[in-house]
């Protein structure tokens, strides 16, 4: 009979082993692993080098109350931006930039050959931002600009772009957080976990053609906003923007 059971008990374990291997091999399928051959993403330079205005910091501040932002930077030329800070009052939106190297790529997917996992192209074109490779921060120039004029209760007209500039969205669209109400004595503050990058469209001109490419860039911007009980009302929020790396975006009603 012991001879038997130990049979029994040997076919029971390559049972269990084969059932093990299977579940490792659905699990690597799972994750697009594939044994023959598998997909890569490919990309060529096309064109020459574009400079556009790039958002190093992109700031809406509450009405009646006051707002700041720093971008943390790797530098490794003497002249290139290490830090900086900005400040916005009353309802205006400011802005920090920089005019930044630029180049458009075509992607294509190319089958490798042997094992390994797919990872195709994200879309046909990629960007790149030559002034900031590797975190650091080179652009060709620098420049503070107004987006929105003081007093404003609203941040809805805050553009998406200037002048040679990539296209962002920071403005207000519609309420995305719970409203911040002061009806009373008191005040407010609240302060962002820092963005790793900035996220932005850039409009790459190519003959007749404007090809638009989603790109981003890193960083480390932190943003803080205080809401003073001398502008009595309710802020709505909205923080559809911080999916892209920047602030807050308000739209203010009186107390009724």
């Amino acid at each position: 009979m012991r001879p038997q059971r130990r049979a029994i008990l040997t076919v029971a374990v390559v049972l269990v082993g084969l059932s093990a291997v299977a579940a490792v091999v659905t699990l690597t399928y799972a994750d697009h692993y594939r044994w023959l051959s598998h997909e890569t993403c490919t990309s060529r330079p096309i064109g020459s080098t574009q400079q556009f205005w790039t958002p190093v910091i992109l700031l809406d501040s509450p009405y009646g109350g006051s707002a700041s932002a720093t971008a943390a930077l790797i530098s490794p030329a003497p002249s290139a931006l290490d830090s900086a800070t900005i400040t916005a009052r009353n309802g205006t939106a400011d802005a920090l930039l920089s005019l930044d190297n630029w180049t458009l790529s075509q992607s294509s997917n190319t089958t490798a050959a042997g094992a390994g996992i797919d990872q195709p192209c994200g879309g046909a074109y990629g960007a790149s931002d030559l002034s900031r490779e590797g975190g650091r921060h080179a652009g060709l120039d620098q420049k503070a600009a107004n987006l929105l004029a003081s007093n404003a209760t609203s941040d809805q007209g805050v553009p998406s772009r200037l002048s040679a500039s990539v296209i962002w969205s920071d403005n207000f669209s519609e309420a995305t957080q719970p409203a911040l109400t002061i009806c009373g004595p008191g005040s407010a503050t609240l302060t962002l976990a820092p963005a790793s990058e900035l996220r932005f469209e850039v409009p790459f001109a190519e003959g007749p053609m404007t090809i638009v490419v989603t790109a981003a860039v890193p960083a480390l911007v932190t943003y803080t906003y205080s809401f003073d009980a001398g502008a009595q009302g309710v802020w709505s929020l909205d923080g559809s923007a911080q999916s892209d790396g920047f602030g807050l975006a308000f739209d203010w009603t009186p107390c009724q």
